[in-house]
């Protein structure tokens, strides 16, 4: 294959990349919307799926497309380096200025394809420095009830704090309290009621 061949090849790869990665984005956005958004549009908790695809299944889609684009787009810099070198000498005749100008953009590039190994999350952030505010509840109203809402941080760090506390608490809190995590619920809870009670006795919430 020549290089002319192989360079619409690759062109309408990327074009087929860049496609899919946007359709992808919008299918995440508005179809495979999340938790607090499907109450807000069918009124209870439903599996949305396309293609056996959740919307997080998708989101891994969506990035390994986003290594496929970064791979194509090195090929194409490869293909047309030459071409890219002679419009980079007319636009910045001298040759320091030329240099500063690519490494600039090289260390520009770097930075933002791994910036995200080098930042703490927002929420470990806060939770650290004991300065997190948890958001205020939304409430979804159906025909016949009113469903209040944790944000989706939110209930990450609650969930995060009931792992934590129930680490620390498990060994204080009564044997009897069967709504803790691990010690049977509610249906552990009417059998050993169910024992304690004498046969014929009888007892009232």
């Amino acid at each position: 294959m020549n290089k002319a061949k192989l360079n619409l090849v690759i062109d309408g790869l990327l074009l087929l990349n860049l496609a899919a990665i946007a359709g992808i984005g919008l299918l995440v956005k508005y179809v495979l919307v999340p938790g607090f958004r499907e109450w807000e549009i069918y009124g209870r908790n439903v599996d949305l799926r396309l293609w056996c695809l959740d919307r997080h299944q998708w989101g891994a889609v969506h990035y390994y497309l986003g290594l496929a684009l970064l791979a194509l787009l090195v090929v194409h810099v490869v293909l047309h380096w030459g071409m890219i070198i002679s419009i980079l000498r007319k636009l910045i005749p001298n040759r320091i200025a030329r240099r500063v100008v690519v490494a600039a953009l090289v260390i520009l590039a770097v930075l933002l394809m791994t910036f995200s190994f080098f930042v703490k999350p927002e929420i470990q952030e806060a939770l650290l420095s004991g300065g997190y505010i948890f958001s205020a509840l939304q409430k979804v109203r159906t025909d016949s009830d009113v469903i209040e809402l944790w944000r989706a941080k939110d209930a990450l760090v609650l969930k995060a704090l009931a792992i934590v506390l129930g680490e620390h608490l498990n060994e204080i809190i009564s044997e009897h309290c069967h709504h803790v995590q691990g010690r049977g619920g509610a249906k552990e809870a009417i059998r050993n009621t169910m024992n304690v009670l004498a046969p014929g006795s009888w007892t009232t919430g």
